[in-house]
């Protein structure tokens, strides 16, 4: 028997019919569920590289501008111990140069200020130590550590929770000794800006340096002979021997060296006082007699010279000598002697450094003449020049400790050119120890060092008449330390 349908459907038997199952949705939709955290987890892995690229990126970009900051922060730290500062001195020129680029350090407002300044929601620590804290030279007082520190906000790292990132950068710096040649010419076009005279020997074993670019920069005459052994010998133009049979260079010069600046250009020119000197007589030990010092003039007796202003020429075209001497014995005690302007010494005249008690002096008890005048500087005739006389028994010594450690002549940077120069010479057993030091000016030299000692020049140029022997035992005390200190950057 044949079944039989219903002939009409309702609507919602149709319906029901076309109707999916449960079951048949329950495996996709499952899937669309687990999708949609496992997007949140990549997406947020993503940012996380994103951000170690990106974020990462700019913070070493902020990295290498700050490193930069502590180099020159912990320099300009550095220059200030060159110069014999100390303590804050030391720590505000380290704070001001960081701050010149941008790192300005933050330091806690006074807790009594009743307006203190807002705190900066990032904050830029500029540590200065000195002595360094650690690294290769920790605990050593000639060396000054920077540490900049400051966090900087992220911008695709806060999305795994990180908003902010440290930065941090460390330099040291300090001073170190420096110079390749005690023997200086800085004049950078000058023909003969070194130039030997006759048939001179310059033994300079600590070595010889011409910044000239002239094709006779360097210049011997007559058979004079250079020996700079072991140091050597730099022209940064051309070397010529005129009248020289075989060689003259000991060793041969390397020329088109490079320049070598000014070592001594970092130290500050000394202040004169307001009032001349008293000197004393002591001719008769138990009556001296006190005499002015303003133009002074000495011609026999047996003299005290105390440090102080000489005063001589007035800057009006009267060319008369700080201190002019012809003859008797001089006992410099130690001190800066301002010259204004200019030093005469010739005849028969001994001078010599002695100490406070009036007998040869200790380390620190030296002298150095410093060439100035209180006329109009642009004026050739405020000035003088300084002259020692191949007749002067000279034994002179500069103290070795402090700013002007090792100098033993200093003329004012602000030297009009004098025309010839000056002339520093003395008997056979003349000895100038330390430094001469005329950055403006010739300077024509015939002397020796002690045993032990040592003689550096720094001129504009030089001249060389006669033997003159400078010793390479370069170094001044225990600590090997010389005057040619310079800042320079070691970590």
């Amino acid at each position: 028997m044949t079944k039989q349908f219903p002939a009409v459907m309702t609507a919602v038997d149709v319906a029901k019919s076309f109707r999916p199952s449960t079951a048949a949705l329950s495996g996709p939709a499952q899937s669309r569920g687990q999708i949609a955290p496992m997007l949140v987890i990549v997406i947020g892995v993503l940012f996380g590289f994103a951000g170690l690229v990106l974020d990462g990126g700019r913070m070493q970009f902020e990295k290498r501008h700050m490193q930069l900051a502590a180099d020159a922060a912990a320099v300009g730290a550095a220059h200030e111990m060159v110069a014999g500062k100390t303590g804050q001195d030391i720590i505000d020129a380290a704070r001001d140069d960081a701050a010149l680029n941008k790192f300005v350090h933050y330091s806690a407002p006074d807790p009594q200020d009743p307006n203190p300044p807002p705190t900066p929601d990032m904050p830029t620590n500029v540590a200065v130590n000195n002595p360094p804290l650690g690294g290769n030279h920790i605990g050593d007082a000639n060396y000054v550590e920077v540490v900049i520190t400051k966090e900087y906000p992220t911008t695709f790292m806060r999305v795994i929770g990180i908003e902010k990132a440290p930065v941090l950068a460390r330099a040291v710096a300090g001073m170190e000794n420096y110079g390749e040649g005690c023997v200086l010419a800085l004049n950078p076009t000058a023909r003969g800006a070194l130039t030997l005279n006759g048939t001179p020997i310059l033994d300079s074993g600590c070595g010889v340096q011409v910044n000239s670019n002239d094709n006779q920069a360097l210049i011997a005459n007559g058979g004079a002979i250079v020996d700079a052994r072991p140091a050597g010998i730099g022209v940064y133009g051309h070397a010529v021997a005129n009248g020289c049979s075989g060689n003259c260079f000991f060793p041969a010069p390397a020329e088109q060296a490079p320049p070598t600046r000014d070592w001594l250009a970092h130290v500050p020119e000394p202040t004169a006082p307001g009032g001349v000197t008293t000197v004393y007589d002591v001719t008769d030990p138990n009556n001296p007699i006190s005499v002015s010092t303003a133009a002074l003039d000495i011609s026999n007796g047996t003299w005290n010279l105390h440090p102080g202003l000489y005063q001589g020429s007035t800057g009006n075209g009267n060319k008369v000598d700080g201190i002019r001497i012809t003859g008797g014995t001089i006992n410099l005690y130690p001190g800066i002697y301002f010259l204004d302007s200019g030093m005469q010494i010739a005849g028969n005249t001994i001078i010599q450094t002695v100490g406070t008690n009036g007998q040869p002096g200790g380390p620190d008890e030296g002298v150095m003449f410093y060439n100035m005048t209180t006329g109009d500087p642009t004026r050739v005739n405020a000035w003088n020049s300084i002259s020692i006389a191949g007749t002067v028994q000279a034994n002179l010594k500069p103290t070795t400790v402090g700013t002007y450690k090792g100098i033993l002549f200093f003329e004012a940077r602000n030297a009009a050119n004098l025309n010839p120069g000056h002339s520093i010479a003395g008997t056979a057993d003349a000895t100038y120890d330390g430094v001469l030091y005329f950055s403006r000016n010739n300077v024509n030299y015939t002397g020796t060092s002690t045993t032990g000692g040592w003689t550096a020049i720094i001129a504009d140029t030089i001249t060389i008449s006669g033997t003159t022997t400078l010793s390479n035992n370069f170094l001044l005390d225990a600590d090997n330390e010389t005057p040619f200190r310079t800042a320079m950057l070691v970590e």
